[in-house]
């Protein structure tokens, strides 16, 4: 890096510490994703949520005119603090974990009322979940294996 940048550097860790990096990420996100966007609005900006507030804090902290290694500054400070890309604050974690939560009951509910079931089939999707290795996988879930799981549901008594 040049010794620009390495002065911008060191001017960032002097005055931003990690908390408060933390805490800007945090408002960065409610304010850009106040209805329900969660950690996904930031899945495709360089360095995820934490490099966006980063570069944010440089270009609102630091006046200067051309930015050309500001990627590369961003990557830097957030591998100082200690921030790996996907990043996301544990409040955030929170709020996303109990809308999923929600959510997941409010669609067993509806294919509890499908089947005509009062009892609780959310273990019977925890067991079959538990192989699966990502949300997408859900999606690519066969249908015969879906078709399998889905009368083992209407055996449930």
């Amino acid at each position: 890096m040049e010794p620009e940048i390495d002065a911008i550097f060191r001017q960032f860790i002097e005055r931003v510490d990690r908390d408060t990096v933390a805490e800007m990420a945090e408002r960065v996100l409610t304010d850009k994703a106040p209805h329900g966007g969660g950690m996904s609005v930031f899945a495709n900006a360089p360095g995820g949520l934490i490099g966006f507030t980063i570069r944010k804090l440089l270009l609102d902290s630091v006046a200067s005119g051309c930015w050309t290694d500001l990627d590369e500054l961003a990557k830097r400070l957030a591998r100082h603090y200690g921030f790996p890309a996907d990043w996301v604050p544990p409040r955030l974690l929170v709020r996303e974990a109990l809308a999923m939560t929600v959510h997941r009951r409010g669609i067993i509910e509806r294919l509890q009322r499908e089947l005509g079931k009062s009892v609780g089939l959310a273990p019977m999707f925890d067991r079959a979940a538990a192989s699966l290795r990502c949300v997408e996988d859900a999606f690519l879930f066969g249908d015969d294996r879906a078709d399998a799981l889905l009368a083992e549901l209407q055996q449930v008594k």
